[in-house]
């Protein structure tokens, strides 16, 4: 169902911060898998299976960590103790610690420095423990700043640890599937066997040994929970000579984490297969509380909320889990590209569904994450054409013509996922992506607005991209006054017969990005190997010959190596690239007098290099950029330069503004060229010699578009609202 919790608190945009673009704070996949976490107070850790991050803000804002630990590390437990945060993850199997809190690591300490996967640890006044698949536990000597063995001979796996209390801790070690449960009471140094390894009878006279994954001490009962299916939750009030059984069912434990919660001795909280049970008379009988699935960590956070991590991002429900959902915590998410709906709501697709941004309160909520069946909407691709949302991914795509409160299944085109839907040249147009192996992705067009299509014809074969193998996506469709082309990531295609024919260009770049500026395409080609190649060409003539254009004025240019730059696009009336490796990092926008790359002040982004930006684009006087691995970053006012704008728009001004059938263009000072854009920088029509001060605009799309005009000693942009 459609539903609007926000994600981010309002972020703000004041002098005192430091000049760049700012993180807008989503859009967020919330469908990751969440394996561990770590919180306290207002600040929690969170290790999804795309990588280690933090909040100290209650969840507010969530920072990817990335200094001196893997971006996609995969963390599997987190413990802080004493000042030291460590981290076990499965990428390497390596072991993590930081003295900061995070702010920057140092990998594969002391004598783990190479070890099986971390799955299961604790921590308590002073002491770290930590163990997992295929080896035994460590502590953590906090004197000499490594790792101490504690897990004696015979035992090359740790199942679970939990530190109960005092100098206390129980744990599980034995082969890949059995286990020996033992206590200690001086911190793991030397440990004794339980008298009666927990078993319970499963039927049919059929006994088995569990496997203990988690631990709670509550008065003097422990609890135990196991890691094999249907087995209930068992406590021994004897220390380990006799054992019961509790009445909840299903459990199933079969991946590591901490599943056991003791808000107070008559206040527990512990998971199975249905969803987040409590117990008041210590873990004897249990009631469901909170109904969601996949579960695999949970941790207390931010006063009395729960936060839950599943299969599926990690909810956050308040009152110990016992209330609503308050929100759903996710990760920096590859967004699609940005659209804008008449109320001037920005939306983006993500893998977990569509989110929207308020530029009014800068945050992001939930706009659509279920289609009308109750599945997922997973999103890669937008588009919004004549009050229809279309939402497109890998494998099919979904339409909403009620604004987004449905979405249901699209028909399919021979088999072919469409990728883009665009009017162009007064018909509609769908293009896709290549559906199967080594079937080219292909247009088609309608004359009678989407009734009927007809499959557009290639002039030559299309290639699958990069070294012939990989797959080719239709990612844009833009046009010229004398031309329509079609953005792939691997190459390009002009038709100038309106769409019936087409000629495609590339196969041998491993991304290509498009743009047009009246009658003129720029194109910006990179190649991989062996020599990387990034550099920016124009063509005048509809794509016939191209020239490189100069990289004069970006920072450390010159040659076909050159990896500083990123991308091409139209922004507000001029052409815009992203240096992301040499000084001075952000937008250069090439100036059309001077053919000189000038950087945009405070456009630059704390991106790693390795990451690159998808699109930019410019919405109302703000400038956004979207990140393939960092959501959506915005450029916003212009911190420490208040004299540079965007474009000047001298004493001109439009009315009405909202308009809906014309607008009427005034000057003081003669205007000769006037050009419409779309919110992605397309430009859809050119008025040369201008004179009439009224534009016809009947026939645009409900949205928001940028009028860029001309004189013979001034030029400036008027974005207005078409209604």
């Amino acid at each position: 169902m459609r539903t609007f919790y926000t994600l981010i608190t309002t972020l703000f945009l004041v002098h005192s911060v430091q000049g760049q673009m700012l993180f807008t704070g989503g859009p967020l996949n919330t469908s990751g898998q969440c394996w561990s976490i770590w919180a306290s107070g207002d600040s929690a850790l969170m290790g999804y299976n795309e990588g280690l991050y933090r909040t100290i803000n209650g969840g507010d804002t969530w920072e990817h960590l990335t200094n001196g630990i893997p971006a996609d590390v995969d963390p599997r437990t987190i413990e802080y103790e004493s000042d030291k945060l460590i981290v076990g993850t499965n990428d390497g199997a390596r072991i993590y610690q930081s003295d900061d809190f995070g702010d920057s690591f140092t990998g594969g300490t002391g004598v783990i420095t190479s070890i099986a996967i971390p799955t299961a640890s604790t921590s308590g006044p002073g002491s770290i423990i930590i163990g997992g698949t295929l080896f035994q536990p460590y502590t953590f000597d906090f004197g000499t700043n490594d790792w101490i063995s504690t897990g004696g001979s015979g035992f090359v796996t740790t199942h679970g640890v939990r530190h109960l209390g005092g100098d206390t801790i129980w744990i599980n070690r034995g082969g890949v599937t059995s286990g020996t449960t033992s206590y200690s009471h001086d911190n793991g140094l030397s440990w004794t066997d339980i008298i009666t390894e927990p078993e319970t009878d499963i039927g049919g006279g059929i006994i088995l040994s569990s496997v203990a994954q988690d631990f709670l001490k509550v008065g003097n009962r422990i609890l135990v929970g196991t890691n094999l299916t249907g087995f209930p939750v068992l406590f021994t009030d004897d220390y380990g000579t006799t054992w019961q059984a509790s009445n909840l069912p299903s459990t199933t434990w079969s991946d590591y984490g901490k599943r056991f919660i003791k808000v107070n001795d008559s206040h527990l909280l512990t998971v199975n297969l249905e969803g987040v049970w409590k117990s008041t008379d210590q873990g004897e009988t249990w009631t469901l509380i909170q109904s969601i699935s996949q579960i695999r960590t949970m941790a207390i956070f931010n006063g009395d909320n729960l936060l839950v991590g599943t299969d599926n991002g990690v909810c956050e429900f308040d009152n110990y889990g016992e209330g609503d959902l308050i929100t759903k915590h996710g990760v920096p998410s590859t967004p699609s590209n940005l659209i804008v709906e008449p109320s001037g709501i920005i939306l983006a697709g993500t893998k977990s569904g569509i989110s929207q941004y308020n530029p009014g309160t800068a945050s992001w909520s939930n706009f659509q994450d279920t289609t009308s069946t109750g599945l997922p909407l997973s999103v890669d691709f937008l588009s919004y054409v004549e009050d229809t949302i279309y939402a497109m991914n890998t494998s099919t795509y979904f339409k909403s013509g009620d604004g987004g409160t449905t979405f249901t299944l699209g028909s399919p085109l021979g088999g072919q996922i469409p990728t883009v839907v665009e009017i162009l040249d007064g018909k509609k147009f769908i293009a896709t992506q290549n559906a199967a192996s080594f079937q080219a992705p292909k247009i088609f067009y309608s004359a009678d607005g989407g009734t009927t299509y007809t499959e557009a014809s290639f002039t030559n074969p299309i290639s699958l991209g990069y070294g012939g193998s990989s797959g080719n996506i239709i990612e844009h469709l833009i046009e010229t006054p004398e031309a329509l082309i079609a953005d792939m990531q691997a190459g390009y295609a002009i038709s100038t017969d309106g769409g019936l024919n087409w000629t495609f260009t590339g196969g041998v770049w491993d991304v290509s990005f498009l743009a047009v500026d009246g009658t003129t395409i720029y194109h910006y080609r990179s190649t991989a190997l062996p020599i990387p190649e990034r550099l920016i060409e124009v063509s005048s003539d509809n794509g016939t010959t191209w020239s490189e254009v100069s990289q004069d004025g970006l920072p450390a240019s010159g040659g076909s190596n050159y990896m500083g730059i990123w991308g091409i696009w139209n922004l507000n009336g001029k052409m815009a690239t992203y240096n992301s490796f040499e000084s001075t990092r952000g937008i250069y926008q090439l100036n059309g007098e001077s053919a000189m790359w000038e950087l945009v002040p405070n456009s630059a982004a704390s991106i790693e290099n390795t990451d690159g930006i998808t699109h930019i684009y410019s919405f109302d006087e703000e400038v956004y950029a979207n990140w393939q691995a960092n959501g959506t970053w915005k450029l916003g006012e212009v911190l420490d330069n208040p004299d540079f704008h965007l474009s000047d728009r001298g004493s001109a001004y439009i009315y009405p503004n909202p308009a809906q059938n014309q607008v009427a263009l005034h000057s003081e000072k003669e205007i000769t060229t006037v050009s419409i854009f779309d919110a992605s920088g397309k430009q859809l029509f050119q008025i040369n010699d201008f004179k009439n001060s009224t534009i016809d605009v009947s026939k645009l799309k409900k949205g928001f578009y940028t009028i860029h005009y001309r004189g013979s000693d001034h030029s400036g942009t008027i974005k207005f609202l078409k209604i």
